[in-house]
C-alpha cells in the first residue's frame, strides 16, 4: 500500500520463504519426512515438492526487487494484473493439491492391504 515499502516488502519474502525451504531441505535430508509443513490450512507432509514450491515462490517475489520505469497505469493495465493475480492464485491451488495427492499416493503405497 506504500510504494517505498515496496521493495522491504519483497526481501522480507524472499528472505522468510528462503528460511522455510531451507528448514524444510534439513528436515529431508536428516529423514524426518512425517512432519507436517507448517503451511496452514490441512497441512501437507513435508517433501522435496514443497521445497520446489519455495524456490518458484522466492523467484516470483525476487521479480518485485526488479527496477522498474513508473508510467501511469490505464484500465487495461488494472485488467491484466487482475488477470495475472488470479492465474498465479490457481496456479499455486493446482501446485497445492498436486502435492496433497502425490502425498496421498504415498501413504497409500506404503499401507498393506492384506
Amino acid at each position: 500500500l506504500w510504494p517505498p515499502a515496496h521493495g522491504y516488502g519483497a526481501a522480507l519474502a524472499c528472505g522468510l520463504i528462503t528460511l522455510y525451504a531451507l528448514a524444510m531441505s534439513a528436515a529431508l535430508v536428516a529423514g524426518r519426512t512425517q512432519i507436517d509443513c507448517g503451511c496452514g490450512g490441512d497441512g501437507q507432509q513435508v517433501s522435496w515438492a514443497l521445497v520446489g514450491r519455495n524456490l518458484v515462490l522466492i523467484a516470483v517475489a525476487a521479480l518485485l526487487l526488479a527496477p522498474t520505469a513508473p508510467r501511469a497505469f490505464g484500465a487495461l493495465d488494472y485488467f491484466a494484473a487482475a488477470c495475472a493475480i488470479v492465474v498465479g492464485w490457481l496456479a499455486l491451488a493446482a501446485s497445492e493439491k498436486a502435492v496433497d495427492n502425490a502425498a496421498a499416493v504415498r501413504r497409500l503405497r506404503s499401507e498393506s492391504f492384506l
